[in-house]
């Protein structure tokens, strides 16, 4: 009988290990890395991949309002969209307004038969109150190359908006966090979240809910690092929009030091919210967190 080499017998366990990403997995991945990054893929197949890219107002002024540019494309040299018919479903219509402007088709992707290769629509949203549902946008797609029928596909995918993303950083000496910890008088909300797989550099990227939080590094992350693990701290100004005439500070503490399992705490400076900011807001970081929350 013959016998692997070496190198090939080292390679053979990585091999087993790899497996396929489901679709569930998929579209959490995607859906974390929009709520990080301004931009990046919102769905992907075999014939069609979206992209989506978001702009924040988080001004007072701005009202607290993003801006959704999303782009729908055909893989491929020759298919090419022949119908489209996409929706933009706000699940939470009392905390947020939502506004979807008509697909445009890129002119530079006509095809034969007045088909195009690539669409986009622009959708706005504001802040009204305190948001608690991602958008979901579905859409009923025709692609076709011309020489064959259209192929039908359904796709959905959510838009990168959560409480967190209108929130904008605040910077604090780890002094007066501590001292804003003790007093904040709203109640806290607590969640076990698995992120023994992240790196501290990762933590820290993802607390940090691309740019809405200031997550405090040093000396913090150092100062409590014990048992190999670390207390991260992280805190955001909400400010005033909508019905909310107030602004609400949010800090967050994640404790990495118990194994696989991890303390995530959010508090708030008031309980004018009703507790409901400090909930809401555990929930989004749950998102971003670990691959699922510990039941």
């Amino acid at each position: 009988q013959h016998l692997p080499d070496e190198e090939t017998r080292l390679l053979m366990p990585l091999a087993l290990e790899v497996k396929k990403t489901s679709a569930e997995e998929d579209q959490r991945s995607w859906f974390q890395g929009l709520l990080l990054k301004s931009s990046g893929i919102a769905y992907e197949n075999a014939l069609v991949v979206v992209r989506c890219t978001a702009t924040f107002d988080n001004s007072e002024a701005g009202g607290c309002s993003g801006l959704f540019v999303v782009s729908l494309s055909t893989k491929g040299i020759g298919p090419a969209f022949a119908s489209v018919n996409m929706k933009c479903h706000n699940p939470d219509r009392v905390g947020m307004s939502l506004k979807a402007s008509p697909i445009e088709p890129d002119e530079s992707t006509r095809g034969e038969g007045n088909t195009f290769a690539m669409i986009r629509q622009r959708v706005e949203v504001s802040l009204v109150t305190k948001v608690d549902a991602a958008p979901r946008v579905t859409a009923e797609l025709s692609i076709g190359n011309g020489s064959r029928p259209p192929r039908n596909v359904a796709i959905s995918f959510h838009l990168p908006v959560t409480l967190i993303k209108f929130m904008n950083p605040l910077e604090l000496p780890a002094a007066e966090f501590d001292q804003w910890w003790t007093s904040s008088i709203g109640r806290p909300s607590r969640a076990t979240v698995d992120v023994a797989h992240l790196s501290d550099t990762a933590v820290v990227q993802r607390l940090g809910y691309g740019g809405s939080l200031h997550v405090m590094t040093e000396p913090s992350a150092e100062r409590w690092r014990d048992k190999g693990g670390a207390v991260f701290r992280a805190v955001g100004l909400l400010p005033r929009h909508g019905t909310m005439a107030f602004e609400v500070a949010v800090f967050v503490k994640l404790d990495t030091r118990g194994s696989s399992r991890s303390d995530l705490e959010v508090r708030c400076n008031t309980k004018s919210s009703d507790d409901t900011v400090a909930q809401i807001c555990c929930r989004n970081l749950i998102d971003v967190l670990g691959r699922f929350p510990l039941q």
